[in-house]
């Protein structure tokens, strides 16, 4: 029994190497039969019944696209926690230096509880989006954003300085065009993008 070969990202061989490519759109892949575009990469995440009155704030860190500046972030962040006084957990990522993880300690209240990144496993936060509400992420990390999405999460972005107009930007555009964003005005889409392609590659090689 042949078993076909599927490849979960942009792949570094050839595409005529694999029978189907699953690609991130903002990796601006080509128009070839193999290839599938998803909205962001995939995920493992399942939704469960949300919890009231919870909100996670996802912190990333510098990138080459984007510029960090953890004084400004700060105050983005003290303004929104005294705005909105649910319980929060601020989760870190690899990437969020440690003059802004000073900062974040700073912000420690009674509905406050910062999470470092070096203190988790691979599955907590999945965990803990699964069940979250609301949930803040900086606009410098896609795959963040795209878990809280897919876990079914209210999802809103803190502001982080683009360098310029590129490929992530555009793809933050999109989110926000095409209505995956929470705003004040109607309730966001829903994405499950996972479960869609899973239905392609059923229809395609286990029909």
């Amino acid at each position: 029994m042949r078993v076909p070969s599927i490849v979960l990202m942009k792949p570094s061989l050839p595409f005529s190497w694999f029978d189907l490519c699953i690609i991130p759109e903002h990796d601006l892949p080509p128009a070839r039969s193999n290839i599938i575009t998803s909205m962001g990469p995939l995920n493992k995440i399942q939704p469960v019944a949300k919890e009231a009155g919870i909100g996670v704030i996802l912190v990333g860190g510098p990138s080459k696209h984007f510029d960090w500046q953890p004084e400004q972030f700060h105050a983005q962040l003290k303004a929104l926690i005294q705005q909105d006084p649910r319980n929060w957990t601020i989760a870190t990522s690899r990437r969020t230096p440690d003059a802004t993880i000073s900062l974040l300690r700073t912000l420690a209240l009674a509905n406050v509880t910062l999470v470092l990144a070096a203190e988790t496993d691979t599955n907590w936060l999945p965990r803990l989006l699964a069940k979250t509400e609301l949930c803040w992420v900086t606009q410098d990390s896609m795959s963040m954003i795209y878990e809280a999405l897919t876990a079914g999460c209210n999802v809103k972005l803190l502001d982080v300085p683009s360098r310029s107009e590129n490929r992530l930007t555009h793809g933050i555009q999109k989110l926000q065009l095409s209505g995956y964003l929470s705003s004040d005005t109607k309730p966001p889409l829903k994405l499950a993008e996972s479960d869609r392609c899973a239905e392609i590659i059923q229809q395609r090689f286990l029909s």
